[in-house]
């Protein structure tokens, strides 16, 4: 993402274009004359040179004004050029700021809980463990978290945010149409007379080229300056703050209608910022953080299995049996999301067998979908007229709930919200046209459950059974 690391900022682009052109046409070797007028109270510098179509083209610039811009700023091109310090990467992703290091940091608001997954190899009879953290939408994190989202405005008042401003914008992250092809200094100053003065300015002088009489420009002016490549760039970089109408004409920015299109531009920018971060930020996501190998749980050297693993499957008969019954052999609502019906067999399939499962699980009334938070209080009940809602409280907690997640809210019975666990995500559970779950979905729930892939073939295969001699084993 360093495309833009080596490119001057588009307002230095703006603000200095005429020395820009004339430099890049002197060390392309275009040009073709030059001359230098004094006759006037200023020094203006006329040249001419080729365009990348051969035709020749003239342009000036007012030496005067560059001079004595650069001279009382003490500001250089090479000042407004994107640095490697200046790229997305480095401010926002990779950063030294201590702020920014605990958004990634556990617990942060840009980290999910490290899992683990096994991989088996049955070729060589190994197990892989696979940590790894699940997706999070990154985005919403920092635009939903008032702290996070408050940093990425306060960036906007930094002297050098048009580097970041350019690179965002170059890289399609400024999506609003008034502001994607421009550049930051325009709306992004402080609203002072001088600036806002400045921008009137600019305008006015360019209208008064073509103001052939005294008065205002009258009809046939404006429609020329309207169809002029000058006026047509004014309109673009002004839009609906300036007016070319005879009977309406505008050329004045006055602060109310700076300042609102000033926060535009500023909300417009925190949105970028926050999408650029989630979109790497998605790249991350399922990283491996470390694997190991080691010789497969419960299995004898001659590929049986342990007496241990038998005893496990045993004890596991309950939980088995409760999955086949409250989610194999239950029919879904494949129109409805399965999040929520996930969640609703929890807390109806005998849910005592989770309890034992799963020592977290203090109370299995209290797991809710994502999208079920909005209508449960504090307490988990129904929530009523003037309350908050559990969606609203983990979110003013820092949490981002997430529609196919189900989650477990161990401490409700004091109000709290805390200390809540992600018990199941459902994004790639599916149900068929018979109403059934996908098996990968079966597979989850039976991991919830405490059923391992021991348990799981010994208990559901009916190879696997066979190692099961001598055990009560259920139909299957």
């Amino acid at each position: 993402m360093n495309s833009s690391v080596g490119q001057i900022t588009r307002s230095a682009m703006n603000q200095y274009k005429d020395e820009i052109t004339l430099s890049s046409v002197m060390s392309s070797g275009s040009l073709t004359d030059i001359k230098y007028d004094t006759t006037g109270d200023k020094t203006t510098i006329v040249y001419k040179y080729k365009d990348a179509d051969g035709i020749e083209r003239t342009k000036s610039t007012d030496y005067d004004a560059e001079y004595k811009a650069f001279k009382q700023t003490g500001e250089t091109l090479e000042s407004r050029t994107i640095g490697e310090d200046d790229s997305l990467m480095n401010v926002y992703v990779n950063s030294d700021d201590k702020y920014v290091k605990s958004w990634y940091a556990q617990g942060g608001i840009l980290s999910s809980p490290p899992k683990v997954k096994q991989e088996w190899d049955g070729a060589t009879n190994t197990m892989k463990i696979v940590k790894y953290e699940d997706p999070i939408d990154a985005k919403a994190n920092l635009l939903n978290n008032p702290e996070a989202k408050k940093w990425l405005e306060n960036q906007t008042n930094k002297t050098d945010f048009d580097k970041q401003f350019t690179q965002l914008a170059n890289s399609g992250y400024i999506t609003d149409d008034r502001f994607k092809d421009g550049d930051f200094q325009t709306f992004g100053s402080a609203p002072t007379k001088a600036h806002l003065d400045g921008l009137s300015r600019e305008i006015s002088t360019i209208a008064n080229k073509f103001d052939e009489g005294e008065a205002s420009l009258d009809a046939m002016e404006l429609k020329k300056l309207s169809e002029s490549e000058e006026g047509k760039a004014l309109l673009a970089k002004y839009g609906d703050l300036i007016s070319f109408d005879h009977q309406n004409q505008d050329f004045t920015i006055d602060e109310t209608e700076y300042n609102k299109t000033r926060k535009d531009l500023i909300d417009a920018c925190v949105e970028a910022q926050a999408s650029f971060i989630g979109d790497m930020k998605s790249k991350q996501s399922m990283t491996i953080l470390g694997e190991q190998e080691k010789e497969r749980v419960g299995r004898t050297s001659s590929g049986g299995y342990t007496a241990s693993a038998k005893t496990h499957a045993s004890n596991s008969i309950g939980a088995f049996t409760n999955v086949k019954k409250g989610f194999t052999n239950h029919k879904f609502d494949a129109n409805q999301p399965v999040s929520n019906q996930i969640a609703q067999q929890i807390r109806t399939s005998d849910p005592t067998v989770l309890k034992k499962a799963n020592k977290n699980v203090t109370n299995p009334s209290h797991v809710f979908a994502g999208s079920e938070l909005k209508k449960v209080n504090a307490n988990g009940q129904p929530i009523q007229q003037g309350e908050k809602s559990l969606f609203e409280l983990m979110q003013s907690a820092g949490g981002n709930p997430n529609e196919n997640m189900v989650y477990n809210f161990p401490n409700l019975k004091d109000g709290q919200v805390t200390g809540y666990t992600s018990l199941i995500n459902t994004e790639d559970f599916s149900v068929d046209n018979n109403g059934l779950l996908n098996p990968e979905a079966e597979q989850n729930i039976m991991y919830m459950y405490g059923v391992n892939d021991n348990d799981q073939y010994l208990l559901g295969n009916s190879e696997g059974r066979k190692n099961m001699k001598g055990y009560n084993l259920p139909g299957i």
